[in-house]
């Protein structure tokens, strides 16, 4: 299994970041269609939290949510190379009131 998981990242790690992260957001939508009883545990969830919600648009919360979890395992598997070009990709504030003024593609750590 360790050497599968190391294979995985080498070859997330020899691709470019968003054809990575286009590949993690079809992970994601494979799990969407393919876990059912996830799906329809985390729909079920969002209907009690927001009851007022079209199906639609909690279907769609749901999906990002699957995309979102793919993207995390691709960025998870690129650490290697994420980790030495961190600084292209996250901002490390010290006055969290500058938070507001970022572009919100970035990723903000508030120290």
């Amino acid at each position: 299994m360790h050497a599968a998981i190391n294979l995985l990242s080498r070859i997330f790690c020899a691709m470019p970041r968003g054809s990575s992260l286009w590949v993690g957001r079809r992970i994601g939508d494979l799990r969407f269609f393919l876990m059912p009883k996830h799906r329809a545990q985390s729909l079920k969830n969002l209907r009690l939290v927001f009851p007022e919600r079209p199906l639609r648009e909690l279907d769609a919360v749901v999906r990002a949510g699957f995309r979102n979890f793919g993207m995390s395992i691709v960025e998870t598997l690129r650490l290697p190379v994420e980790d030495t070009d961190v600084n292209g990709n996250v901002i490390v504030m010290e006055e969290p009131e500058k938070f507001r003024q970022l572009a919100p593609s970035r990723a903000v750590i508030v120290g």
